[in-house]
């Protein structure tokens, strides 16, 4: 079951019992743990980031796996990793001043 709610920023945050919802269509690598929350940041109807981190994670902790989804068009043409990395260690405050391959 997958439920959605929008924070005050306005980011969605999507809990998935199963991450692997996901996997395909995001390249999402595999996680360990079963169950991880989701965050979603759009730029106008484009999802542009999404952020992966363990239920109760505070958007300011280096806790999170972000990924920065690039468009040609209406077209995803990649999705590229914080720090070239699927490491849980960045902030999704700050993901928008982070390096990204």
């Amino acid at each position: 079951m997958t439920s959605s709610i929008s924070d005050r920023k306005g980011d969605k945050v999507v809990d998935l019992q199963n991450i692997g919802d996901l996997k395909e269509g995001l390249n999402t690598s595999p996680v360990n743990s079963g169950f991880h929350i989701i965050r979603l940041a759009y730029t106008g109807s484009k999802v542009e980031y999404v952020g992966l981190a363990l239920p109760g994670s505070a958007t300011s902790s280096a806790v999170w796996q972000i990924r920065k989804l690039a468009y040609t068009g209406d077209n995803l043409v990649s999705v590229l990793l914080a720090d070239g990395n699927v490491n849980f260690d960045n902030v999704w405050d700050d993901r928008a001043s982070l390096s990204f391959s």
